[in-house]
């Protein structure tokens, strides 16, 4: 009967449900009292937390990579934007000077709005530093986590 509650409350951890809910069922289903099944519950994380995070391993890792890729786009998008809002100024630029001709002055009617966007550069900042930030965050999990299934290729 140990080793079947041991099995239950790690199967339930590693699917990331919350202890009160773990200790909760022990306490119906097997007559324990509350602080008996709590600590039942922090002597299994103690004993299998190898096993539970080998377990978690798949999920975390999908999420970090998904996340990764956020924090990619969250990175390039703004750029490329601000990229595009640098060359709008130079056609503005050599359309003021005279250099600029017809194809300057449809393309400055195309983006007009592109050019009243500048307010909006503190928001295209933050946007690139959150996605460093969420980008640098999950490399550093994802290292951790290849140093992990890889033990020894440091």
């Amino acid at each position: 009967m140990n080793e079947q509650i041991h099995d239950y409350v790690v199967s339930k951890i590693s699917s990331a449900a919350s202890d009160d809910d773990i200790i909760y069922s022990i306490c119906q289903e097997k007559g324990f009292n509350w602080e008996e099944a709590s600590q039942l519950v922090e002597q299994v994380k103690e004993e299998h937390n190898d096993d539970i995070a080998t377990r978690q391993a798949p999920i975390k890792m999908f999420l970090s990579i998904v996340f990764f890729i956020l924090g990619i786009v969250l990175v390039i998008g703004p750029i490329l934007y601000l990229w595009n809002m640098l060359d709008m100024l130079r056609v503005l630029s050599e359309f003021l000077n005279g250099r600029g001709g017809t194809q300057s002055a449809i393309k400055l009617l195309q983006s007009r709005c592109l050019l009243l966007n500048w307010y909006e550069l503190p928001s295209w900042f933050s946007l690139i530093a959150l996605g460093a930030a969420i980008f640098a965050a999950n490399i550093q999990y994802i290292q951790e986590f290849w140093r992990q299934l890889l033990p020894g290729q440091d």
